[in-house]
Formats: C-alpha cells, sequence, structure tokens
C-alpha cells in the first residue's frame, strides 16, 4: 500500500469517529442548555418567591371614641361617707376632699375640672359659671317629703359611654319638696328636667330606679 493511501485511510477514519463521538455527546447529554432555545424544562428563574405585600392593609385598631364601644369611664354613685355635701373638684388646705355644710353651705361648681377648683360658699353667692351643688341625696337635705333636686338639661344616651346616659348641661341641685322635683322649668334659653338626685337605691321612690349619669362637671345618680 501506498504511502498517499495510508494517510487518506487513517484520515478518513478520524473523521468518522470523529463525527460519531459528536452524535454520541449530543444524544446523551440532555441536560445543555443553549442560551436562547427551550430546552423543555420550566423556567423558574422569575418565579415569585417573595412574601406578599400586605403593607396597605388596615390593622390599626378601629377608632370608639365616638362609637359604641364600650365605656373607659362610667359615672358611678358616691353615697355619703362622712358628715357634709361632697364638692366635686374641691380641696381643703390640707389637698383634701372638701365637704360643705348642709343646709348653710354650697358647692360651688366650677366649670373646670382641676382639683381644688370648687369651694363652699353660702347659698346664692357662686360666681357667674359656677353652678351652685347643694346635695347629692336626700339625707343631706332636711324636713319631712324633701329631696335633693337636680335640675339639668334632657338626657340622651352617651355617644362615649355605651349603655349610659348624661344630661345636656348642668344647673343646679338643691333641697326641696319632692312634689315640686318634678317636670320642667324655663331656664332663661333652655328649658331644664328636674330629676330627684340619688347617690343609693333606697333614695328613690318606689317604682324608680336610682341610675348613676354623667353631668356637666361630675357624676350623680337620679331617680328614674
Amino acid at each position: 500500500m501506498k504511502r498517499k493511501d495510508v494517510i487518506w485511510i487513517f484520515g478518513s477514519t478520524a473523521v468518522v469517529t470523529a463525527a460519531t463521538l459528536g452524535v454520541a455527546a449530543c444524544s446523551g447529554d440532555s441536560t445543555t442548555t443553549i442560551p436562547g432555545v427551550d430546552s423543555g424544562k420550566p423556567d423558574t428563574s422569575v418565579a415569585d418567591t417573595s412574601t406578599p405585600d400586605t403593607s396597605t392593609q388596615d390593622t390599626s385598631t378601629p377608632d370608639t371614641s365616638t362609637g359604641d364601644a364600650g365605656c373607659a369611664s362610667p359615672p358611678k354613685l358616691f353615697p355619703p361617707v362622712k358628715a357634709g355635701v361632697f364638692c366635686p373638684f374641691g380641696k381643703t388646705d390640707a389637698g383634701k376632699s372638701e365637704y360643705c355644710t348642709p343646709n348653710a353651705q354650697v358647692c360651688c361648681l366650677s366649670p373646670s375640672t382641676d382639683a381644688g377648683s370648687s369651694t363652699c360658699n353660702a347659698p346664692g353667692t357662686c360666681a357667674s359659671g359656677f353652678a351652685e351643688w347643694a346635695c347629692a341625696a336626700p339625707q343631706e337635705c332636711t324636713g319631712s317629703g324633701v329631696v335633693c333636686c337636680l335640675q339639668a338639661g334632657p338626657l340622651e344616651a352617651d355617644l362615649k359611654c355605651s349603655g349610659y346616659q348624661k344630661t345636656k348641661g348642668f344647673n343646679s341641685t338643691t333641697c326641696m319638696p319632692a312634689a315640686k322635683c318634678t317636670g320642667t322649668v324655663d331656664a332663661g334659653k333652655v328649658t331644664d328636667t328636674l330629676y330627684i338626685a340619688c347617690e343609693a337605691q333606697g333614695d328613690c321612690p318606689q317604682g324608680k330606679t336610682c341610675t348613676a349619669i354623667k353631668t356637666t362637671g361630675t357624676d350623680i345618680g337620679v331617680c328614674l
């Protein structure tokens, strides 16, 4: 055999072998992915694995300041615990709660709730803007059939205190016969209602319930 023929046969065999190996490589490598060519596997490179954005969800507590949702400070009854008429927001020089002498003094109830702003004075001498608080229960009055009578505006639902009532405005409390503490009274620009005041169930006539309400400045019970 000539040298030229040997070289030609060897070269042809090498080409065939290389081609065969290339085909085998292509058919055996099923994981090779050419960019831009669909390999048949789902593309998960852009899958959204982040946590859903809830930053715009309203997780705040609803505003119940004017709604019917309970009461942080419901009105209370204050049965007398010592002699004298308790003076709401009144303070003695020693810083203790002030009590006025029944039938001789009234508590001049301040329009402010600052401690010490209310004082005990003679009836009829309260400064302008102050209300006369002469009693809160019948035992603070004298005489047969005399009750403590609250003069204030009509009762209405307290929207800031679910289940309770308040009076619209406050004028005074004074001792008078029970028969007169009823109905309404002309108070100038408004018409007030008269209520028998109480601090315990026993203070009310039969068939009435001593109910704590809020008035301008303080709490008190009325027979309803």
